[in-house]
């Protein structure tokens, strides 16, 4: 999983030095605009064609979404519309735990992967260095859990349990964005999400090599439906 992390990061300082090259041959797109506001003068944020991010919070363990993301936004101007941006972030987790001990004493293993996308549109309402975002996204995810647990001493009995999970469903955000600098920012958002839930579950118990279903195909529906006033933390690069 570290090496996924330094994957992800090493493709954002490239996107960096990337977009760092497009603004040098494109002096006018980062000169910044003042406008007067009540006699106080205000220094305007230029809206860059692109943008690209990715949350923060996995580094205080505090992420509500797959701790591996990278965000990509392309601004728009809609005529005689309040300007937005076309946004897609996708994200990935993977964890694998060997051999452990449970608290009861037996031990057991489990592996669980994670991987999602939102599609989705903002509006923005800019003031200086300030920027006020809302919208929708669509999100779109695949989890699959698996775990192992040992129940005898020379491991001729253990049951393995599987889950798959499919989500779909609208997630509605408000966010706050501030700009160091024309070219860096970050961002938070709050998000009300309704979210379809299947999951498919499966169990399988072992003794000495031969296999008993005990669950073959137990199907699970549900809807979720949730507010999460701080659920990422975004570092965004402007180019």
């Amino acid at each position: 999983m570290r090496n996924l992390r330094f994957i992800l990061f090493s493709l954002f300082y490239v996107c960096l030095l990337g977009g760092g090259t497009m603004a040098q041959g494109e002096q006018k797109s980062t000169v910044t605009l003042t406008t007067i506001t009540n006699n106080v003068i205000e220094e305007e944020m230029p809206r860059l064609p692109w943008t690209v991010g990715t949350d923060l919070l996995w580094l205080i363990d505090k992420n509500s979404l797959p701790a591996t993301t990278i965000f990509i936004k392309r601004n728009v101007q809609p005529k005689n519309k309040i300007p937005g941006a076309v946004r897609m972030r996708v994200g990935l987790n993977f964890s694998s735990l060997e051999r452990e001990i449970r608290p009861d004493g037996q031990p057991y293993e489990s592996m669980d992967f994670d991987v999602y996308t939102r599609l989705g549109y903002e509006w923005q309402i800019a003031r200086g260095r300030h920027r006020v975002l809302y919208g929708a996204d669509l999100h779109l995810e695949y989890n699959y859990r698996y775990s192992k647990a040992y129940y005898s001493e020379n491991n001729q009995r253990n049951e393995d349990a599987r889950v798959w999970s499919w989500n779909v469903g609208p997630v509605g955000f408000i966010g706050y964005q501030y700009f160091l600098s024309p070219h860096i920012s970050f961002s938070t958002e709050a998000s009300y999400s309704i979210i379809y839930r299947r999951d498919k579950r499966k169990n399988d118990m072992t003794y000495q090599d031969v296999t008993n279903y005990l669950n073959e195909a137990t199907i699970f529906n549900a809807w979720d439906s949730r507010f999460t006033p701080f659920y990422m933390l975004n570092l965004y690069y402007h180019f």
